[in-house]
């Protein structure tokens, strides 16, 4: 039920963020991470926080292709830029997102296709298909990455400014991920990445629309749709599948990389076969590469939380922090599932409503709309994340509009990403920290917003979306220009007066989390235990694999090893526990004592025998003692070997 209800709420929302311009599904995944308080005190769990992830980052990208087909299509000139638009212009508006919806559903196929036959020579080979080639190419990275980017800035028709676009996306990525402009950098819930990607890619586009869009709309005609088209789907559906699965698990590179890369090959073998391919075959073949390419790109950065351990996407992080950092065999096979359910629900929603939507997209008033998606990120981003996020989304927004106004292509921009990296490859990266005194650790992270607050950040900044539009709207026609400038003022004077008066983020009023070297006392639910000392429990809708602090159980293998883990699941299993934090662990897991109704858990797996105490520990050591006289649990046997020597 917990999966169903995840999967029918994300596909409700990637439908919106699929379909308004400006807004991502990393800025919903934001907000639903930093409410995991007031989410679990209304019963939901991480089963349904993560199909939510899950749908919602597939379902988006079947939606996402309608805003840039129908919502503000700009002036003749500007056609032969824009693949997609040239089809709504030729009548095949409708063609163009069936053929995209048919596509993405193809590369999602491809990718589970893909999955199962790695999983098949892993077990029949006994090897990590994935982990060994990503450790392979891992040592070459700083050359490819390297590579690629040089490939893709003197690929451009103006070399020179796409290499400073690149730098300069660059070194705002380094000073943004690398800087505490925002408690918690990438770590927090609500993180530097929102203002970030929303003003490089949103804010900076939605301005530019503004600025150059025609505000008088452009009557639709659809012609129907051709049975052939799922032939010709087949092909790009495999190139751009195959593309997403090199994204999704390379480090740096996005989408947009990989759809210019994909574009200049295409280029290049028609030129090299003379091929005579119609325009419109041409613009058809690139929209199902690149959606293809879209979907296959948000299945495989999730995938490879598991192949390579590394978070690739905004969901990926998501996913990351909800499993608690551990994804198994059967979690990737139910993310499928769950993945795949999600894609053919989309492109069934599409085949159903896909023309009513472009109608409606059609007739709306595009620069209201730009407009009102505008405000949105902007006050949001101002009651969440306060002076520091609104300095990181206006500086984002500079550096976004700068390809757009000088005609650069816009997947420079990834050098947001792809620089750090490049830097982090290269081994330099500590010696150029250290020279700008750049230190990310001096403030605390990951800390949660009162679920009251973001509920009321959200409905603020909704309503002052609405208001917008419809103010806009209905302005007379010949004003719209002019109000959209004074709109854009009035935002520029609006982050001015909140950057002098907004002192601090509001998110430092937060209590720390777990996250904080304080000890935290949280409330949770053990959904599983992995042994006598290391347990699963679901807090604040997420999962966190704990390992119980100050003892040391037998391990499964050992003697009484069985026996010491059914004690403690006849104990804690599906109870609601308390947990403080006592430190991290040498695996990454958090050390905490586990309480149920006051009573604790820790200290009477020592006292029954079912554990040794830390050598340290003099209260725990004394408990194991008085086991040991009483000769209870593993202390039955003569001289059980202790766990820390089995290990080695």
């Amino acid at each position: 039920m917990e999966y169903c209800v995840g999967i029918f709420s994300g596909i409700l929302i990637g439908v919106v963020t699929g379909i308004i311009p400006g807004i991502h599904i990393n800025t919903v995944v934001a907000i639903v991470l930093a409410s995991g308080v007031g989410l679990s005190n209304i019963g939901v769990d991480y089963p349904m926080m993560l199909s939510f992830v899950c749908t919602i980052a597939i379902t988006h990208t079947f939606f996402d292709v309608l805003p840039g087909l129908f919502i503000g299509i700009p002036g003749s000139d500007a056609f032969s830029l824009l693949p997609g638009h040239r089809l709504v212009k030729n009548g095949e508006g409708q063609l163009a997102v069936y053929m995209s919806a048919l596509a993405s559903l193809f590369g999602l196929i491809l990718c589970i296709v893909i999955v199962l036959i790695v999983e098949l020579i892993t077990y029949s080979l006994n090897i990590k298909l994935i982990a060994n080639i990503e450790s392979f190419f891992t040592q070459f990275m700083f050359y490819i990455l390297l590579g690629i980017s040089f490939v893709l800035i003197f690929s451009d028709k103006d070399k020179l400014l796409s290499a400073i676009v690149f730098l300069l996306s660059g070194a705002f990525g380094i000073a943004v991920l690398s800087s505490p402009i925002i408690p918690g950098g990438t770590d927090a819930s609500v993180n530097v990445l929102l203002p970030s990607l929303a003003g490089l890619f949103g804010v900076a586009g939605l301005i530019y629309a503004l600025m150059t869009n025609d505000p008088v709309q452009t009557k639709l005609v659809h012609k129907p749709f051709k049975k052939d088209s799922l032939t010709t789907a087949i092909i790009p559906s495999i190139r751009g599948g195959i593309a997403g699965l090199i994204v999704g698990l390379l480090p740096g590179l996005g989408a947009a990389n990989a759809a210019t890369l994909l574009l200049l090959i295409e280029q290049q073998k028609k030129t090299n076969s003379n091929n005579r391919s119609t325009q419109s075959q041409k613009d058809k073949s690139y929209l199902m590469t690149t959606s293809a390419l879209n979907t296959a790109e948000a299945f495989f950065a999730i995938v490879a939380l598991y192949y390579i351990g590394k978070t690739r996407s905004g969901a990926s992080i998501a996913v990351d922090q909800v499993m608690g950092g551990e994804l198994t065999l059967t979690t990737v096979f139910l993310i499928g599932w769950i993945m795949l359910i999600a894609g053919v629900c989309a492109f069934g929603m599409l085949l159903l409503i896909g023309k009513p939507l472009a109608d409606f997209m059609g007739v709306l008033h595009a620069n209201a709309l730009h407009c009102s998606v505008l405000l949105f990120l902007v006050v949001f981003v101002a009651l969440l994340l306060g002076a520091g996020g609104l300095f990181i989304l206006v500086v984002a927004s500079f550096v976004g509009l700068v390809p757009l106004y000088f005609g650069v292509r816009r997947a420079q921009l990834m050098g947001f990403f792809l620089l750090p990296v490049i830097l982090f490859f290269s081994g330099h990266q500590a010696a150029l920290t250290n020279f700008l005194a750049i230190n990310v650790k001096n403030l605390s992270s990951n800390t949660l917003l009162p679920s009251q607050s973001l509920i009321m950040y959200t409905v603020i900044a909704i309503t002052c979306a609405l208001l917008i539009y419809h103010l806009i709207k209905n302005l007379p026609r010949n004003m719209v220009n002019t109000s959209s400038v004074a709109v854009f003022g009035t935002l520029i004077t609006f982050i001015s007066i909140v950057w002098l008066f907004y002192t601090h983020p509001l998110t430092t009023n937060s209590k720390p989390t777990i996250h904080s070297q304080q000890k935290t006392n949280f409330i949770g639910r053990v959904t599983d235990v992995i042994d006598g000392d290391t347990i699963i429990v679901s807090t604040f809708a997420k999962r966190y694999k704990l390992r119980l602090a100050f003892i040391d159980a037998p391990e499964i293998a050992q003697i009484h090893g069985q026996e010491s883990k059914n004690w403690l699941s006849d104990q804690i299993l599906n109870q609601s526990v308390s947990w403080t934090t006592e430190g991290i662990g040498y695996y990454g897991r958090y050390l905490a004592i586990i309480k149920v109704d006051g009573n604790d858990i820790n200290q009477q797996l020592v006292t029954q025998g079912h554990a040794w105490a830390y050598r340290n520990n003099t209260t725990y050591l004394t408990f194991e003692n008085q086991a040991k006289q009483a000769k209870l649990g593993l202390w039955q046997y003569s001289n059980p070997l202790p766990p820390w020597v089995f290990r080695k």
